[in-house]
This record gives structure tokens, C-alpha cells and sequence, in this order.
């Protein structure tokens, strides 16, 4: 018969057939095996033979509550953290099982397959508590550093830095930063003014406003009814859009069309500069998404468009999907629209 050990050695046990993938089994009360883990109360571990509680304290904390692990809500992460997260949250409801969070998820996996050395735990609980004392011993060796400088210069210089460091006031923790006491409700009032703007300020002056150049140094201040409206571009010639077309892209509203995305349909082109597809992608590139899985049929058989691929069931795919459609326009732009700045 399998002996019996102290619930303090679980995590270890657990450790070791993780590293060395060891069988971990299921019993019930009489110690038979059963295959799943909602009719288990207890787990043997091999090759020790050890058997020890389904609840069994495992001394693990929890990052969000007030409470440890059990030792079944960690062997049963171990052997599903192939799972993604939707998965295994399903099959912890399934088996009655808590699960462990996604928060410590990660860091337990790395203790218990070998990776991290000491117990998750032991972080969690102090992590506060040492950055409120990292947090004042910094700022004390700063006022330690600010002082004997200031003495070797001069002893007028030492009596105004203790004045200021007496009135300076201290963040003791790094929680305090982020917890604002001050009201943002008039940015709200401003918000309203901008997108509301009184009737004196409707009628305002629709001339062009003139700003100085860069190595002008004044610049007019100017009245409410003079803020017009500034759209800034980069001066990068390299810039898709930039100060040498911003005004054709704007103003002119010159034809710059360059691409084309097919839906298959021939009537996409109704009312087009060119109306048949012949003509349309004999001036332009023409991509065509599809599933990867679909063949191509109608129309858009005909057209000389370039098929993009996208995989229905392998979506990461999708970036390689995203630079071949770049690389491919970028090489037809080079060769039939050099004139554009792209």
C-alpha cells in the first residue's frame, strides 16, 4: 500500500514530476484509479508513490484574493497548460476545478517546469511593502548625496538645501502616484466651448491666417475669431504626405489612385473613370481577398488582379498576408506610379 505524506512536501512532489514528467493518477476515496478529476479526492505521484488530498494547501498564493492554491487547481494547470486561456477556464468548469489566474499563471508554469527557482509566493506578498521602502531609501541617499556636495562648495549653499529639503514632501509609495485628487471636470466645459462655440465666434474670418517662418522668432498673437484651423505635415520628402503634395491631396484633388481591392462584383466599377475592369487594372493594382480555402470563379477568374490569401483558421497569418499586399503594390507603384511619393 502507497504511503502517505506531509501536505508541506506537495509543491516539491508536484515540482519534481513536472520537471521529470512523471505520471501524476487519479483516485477516489479507496484509493482506485478514475479518469477524471471531478470524481478524484486524491493524486498519487510516481515514482515515489505518494498520495496525498485533492485539497491540499499548497502554500501558493493567490495575487487577488486572500487565499493559497490547492494542490489539484495546480496539477490540473500543468497538465492543460497547452490550452489557450478560453479552453482551459472551460475545462476547470467542467471538472470543478478553481483555476488559476491569468495573472500568476505564467510565473507558477515557470517555478513548477523548472524555469524560475524559488516560489511565486514569496514575491507576490512583499512586492508593496518593498517598494514603499526602495521608494524613501532612494529619496534618503539622494538628500544623503544633495548635502555633503553642497558643503564642500559652500556653507552658505549647505543651509539653503536643508531649508528646501525641510519643506519638500515626500511620495511614499508608488500607489500614491497614480491615486489624482484633482478634477478634470473643466475639461469638459472646454470640450463643450470648442464644439459649441458662441455666436460671436460663428461669424469669424475666413482669410488665411499667415505664420512666421522658423527662424522668426515673434509670432502674432491671434484673436478667436482668427483661429483657423492648422493641418501640420511633415517636411520629410520621404512622407506620404508631406509639404510638396499635401496641397494636391487637398486642394487639387488630383486622380491618385494607385490600388484597387475587387469584390468579385462587376458592378464595383459603375460610374468609375474607367468602367470595365480591362481598363481599371491596366492602371492600377488590383488585389482580390479570398479565403485560402475558396477557389476563384466568375468574373473575377478573368481579371488580372493579384489574389490575397487570408487563412480562415489561422488568422496569425494575417501579417504575412498584410507585407505581401506592401511589397507588391510598393513594386507596381516603382514601375507604373513613380511620379506618386510613396
Amino acid at each position: 500500500m502507497p504511503s502517505t505524506t506531509s501536505p508541506s512536501s506537495a509543491v516539491t512532489l508536484l515540482r519534481e514530476a513536472t520537471i521529470h514528467q512523471h505520471p501524476i493518477h487519479y483516485l477516489d476515496d479507496q484509493n482506485q484509479p478514475v479518469q477524471t478529476m471531478s470524481a478524484c479526492t486524491r493524486l498519487q505521484f510516481f515514482p515515489v508513490q505518494t498520495i496525498l488530498p485533492r485539497q491540499t494547501d499548497t502554500h501558493i498564493k493567490k495575487s487577488a484574493q486572500d487565499s493559497n492554491y490547492t494542490l489539484d487547481t495546480l496539477v490540473f494547470l500543468v497538465q492543460h497548460a497547452a490550452l489557450e486561456n478560453s479552453a482551459y477556464f472551460k475545462e476547470c468548469r467542467e471538472q470543478h476545478v478553481d483555476h488559476v489566474s491569468i495573472v500568476d499563471k505564467r510565473k507558477i508554469m515557470d517555478y513548477l517546469t523548472g524555469k524560475l527557482d524559488t516560489l511565486p509566493a514569496t514575491v507576490t506578498d512583499k512586492r508593496t511593502k518593498r517598494g514603499e521602502e526602495s521608494t524613501s531609501t532612494t529619496m534618503a541617499a539622494k538628500k544623503q548625496k544633495i548635502i555633503p556636495t553642497a558643503q564642500k562648495s559652500d556653507p552658505v549653499s549647505t543651509q539653503t538645501v536643508k531649508r528646501i529639503l525641510a519643506r519638500e514632501r515626500e511620495l511614499e509609495t508608488r500607489s500614491s502616484i497614480l491615486q489624482g485628487t484633482k478634477s478634470f471636470d473643466k475639461l469638459g466645459e472646454m470640450a463643450k466651448a470648442s464644439l459649441y462655440p458662441s455666436t460671436k465666434t460663428q461669424h469669424r474670418s475666413t482669410q488665411p491666417v499667415t505664420t512666421r517662418g522658423p527662424s522668426e522668432k515673434k509670432v502674432p498673437k491671434l484673436s478667436m475669431e482668427d483661429k483657423i484651423p492648422i493641418v501640420i505635415v511633415p517636411a520629410a520628402p520621404t512622407a506620404k504626405l508631406n509639404l510638396y503634395n499635401i496641397k494636391d491631396f487637398l486642394q487639387n484633388e488630383k486622380d491618385r489612385v494607385c490600388c484597387v481591392l475587387a469584390s468579385g462584383q462587376q458592378w464595383q466599377f459603375k460610374g468609375w473613370k474607367w468602367e470595365k475592369p480591362l481598363d481599371v487594372f491596366s492602371n492600377v493594382k488590383g488585389f482580390y481577398p479570398k479565403w485560402s480555402s475558396d477557389k476563384v470563379t466568375g468574373s473575377a477568374a478573368e481579371w488580372a488582379v493579384t489574389y490575397m490569401n487570408i487563412h480562415r483558421d489561422r488568422r496569425y497569418m494575417d501579417k504575412a498576408a498584410v507585407v505581401d499586399f506592401w511589397q507588391k503594390l510598393d513594386a507596381f507603384n516603382a514601375k507604373q506610379k513613380s511620379f506618386l511619393n510613396y
